[in-house]
């Protein structure tokens, strides 16, 4: 595949893996893509588990991004 065709496939968020079933294979969160077996292992993971960890950091960068929200400034960036 070409560097060109290889935008329009979704890379989940989390695991950076496109899936089988492209796009039908997840949901898009402010423009970002989660995978559903991401999303599977969310919900049925223990929050002490390092993949509970890692996911809810990636997920608290795609807030920040949609927010506008310097992280280690806590100032908003954009206007909103």
């Amino acid at each position: 595949m070409n560097r060109q065709n290889s935008n329009l496939l979704p890379q989940c968020l989390i695991c950076n893996q496109t899936p089988v079933q492209g796009i039908g294979g997840g949901i898009l969160l402010c423009k970002q893509f989660l995978c559903d077996a991401c999303q599977d292992k969310m919900v049925s993971c223990s929050i002490d588990e390092p993949f509970y960890l890692q996911a809810c950091e990636r997920l608290k960068t795609l807030w920040h991004s949609s927010t506008g929200v310097v992280k280690s400034t806590g100032q908003r960036t954009g206007s909103r």
